[in-house]
């Protein structure tokens, strides 16, 4: 006799199951032909072992053996189709489970903690379940088949709660150039549109006029249901090949950001010159900083420096007056300072950030990133040495 899960989706199955002479029935003790959908063989030595391996929502083939005189007599059983959670999710939790750990759980060869590895199902992550034991449960899950101890798992509604708690729900596009809205109408204005197979984040499964609330950059937009599926989008496992694989390539991507780094900071030390240092006051270096504040704030420490090095080589000059506040108050040279009066504002108020202070100690030290450059405007308005927005000559 064959029982299968294909033939109880739609209904109940009558399973006839030999009976002995006294009302008894009992199960070949060969071991039974099994089927899965997960192709992997569950082993059943009675009826309760079959009727709980189908609620689990598994499909099972078994051979029922009628012995001596009762062999050809019958009687019968209902088995129930198992029942689909109502949770909202759309899942069968009843053939899938959760991890409850954080971080990551172990998935095994075989159904011992000493048992090599052969993947990771990490935090908020769900399995199918193959076959579930006492303490250990068979799963499949992305890539991976496999062992996990039932002491990290959930199943069933809990894990339905779990999942929604974890979980996050993903309405893909079906069709081309829709639109998002700005409220939950077809009146609504436009906030942007989106194409087929485009995955957004849901903010509420609950359809408001037809509409699904979706997350559309830093705003909630509203996207016709008719034009998505939405889904519960929960991680899969991980082989140790795809885990090893992933840490390579991280670790291969931070040595380029290095390297870059690296580049980068050789290239401007490339670019430095050092001159003699200035002897300063406190009150000079928070006047300097303050200017650097003034004229680039908001840039790079590269503009900063720049700012502050275009100072000090003008106090170095010969040609200009020889202090920071000679410099910065000359007639008509450095407006934040001898008109607007800014300078004086953040320097009352001690307003001027950590880098425009650093950027004024490293020039009065006798660094230069601008060379012998005395003077700067906006980039694109005469040659010399480009730094953001700004050219210094």
């Amino acid at each position: 006799m064959r029982i299968d899960k294909r033939g109880i989706e739609c209904g109940t199955l009558v399973a006839f199951l030999g009976v002995l002479a006294l009302g008894t029935a009992t199960f070949n003790t060969v071991t039974p032909n099994i089927t899965s959908e997960y192709s992997a063989n569950t082993y059943v030595t009675s009826e309760e072992s079959a009727v709980a391996s189908l609620n689990a929502g598994m499909p099972v083939t078994f051979t029922l053996a009628s012995i001596g005189e009762a062999k050809d007599a019958a009687a019968t059983t209902e088995l129930a189709a198992p029942e689909v959670v109502a949770d909202g999710t759309g899942i069968n939790w009843n053939v899938k489970c959760m991890t409850t750990v954080s971080g990551s759980v172990n998935i095994r060869e075989a159904a011992d903690a000493g048992s090599a590895l052969v993947g990771k199902l990490f935090e908020g992550g769900a399995a199918d379940v193959v076959e579930k034991g006492e303490t250990w449960t068979l799963i499949t899950s992305g890539s991976v088949t496999g062992y996990i101890a039932n002491e990290f798992l959930v199943f069933g509604d809990d894990a339905a709660a779990l999942a929604k708690e974890k979980g996050l729900f993903v309405s893909t596009v079906l069709e081309n150039t829709i639109r998002i809205r700005k409220e939950p109408s077809a009146e609504a204005g436009v906030l942007g549109l989106v194409g087929t197979g485009e995955r957004l984040e849901t903010v509420n499964t609950t359809p408001e006029n037809g509409f699904i609330a979706v997350k559309f950059g830093d705003d909630t937009g509203y996207i016709s249901q008719e034009f998505v599926t939405t889904e519960l989008d929960l991680p899969v496992a991980k082989s140790m090949a795809e885990i090893k694989a992933e840490e390579a390539a991280k670790k291969a991507a931070e040595q380029k950001a290095a390297a870059a780094k690296a580049a980068k900071e050789a290239k401007n030390n490339a670019a430095r010159t050092q001159n003699a240092a200035v002897a300063a006051s406190a009150d000079d270096v928070s006047l300097l900083a303050s200017i650097v504040m003034c004229e680039a704030g908001n840039q790079s420490y590269e503009c900063k420096l720049g700012i502050a090095s275009v100072v000090m080589n003008r106090v170095r000059s010969g040609r200009y007056p020889n202090t920071i506040y000679g410099v910065l108050y000359q007639r008509g040279q450095f407006p934040p300072a001898s008109v607007t009066g800014r300078v004086a504002a953040v320097l009352a108020s001690g307003r001027y950030n950590s880098g425009c202070l650093q950027a004024a100690q490293e020039a009065l030290s006798g660094v230069s990133n601008v060379g012998n450059a005395i003077g700067f405007a906006h980039a694109g308005s005469r040659s010399g040495t480009v730094i953001g927005p700004i050219v210094f000559f």
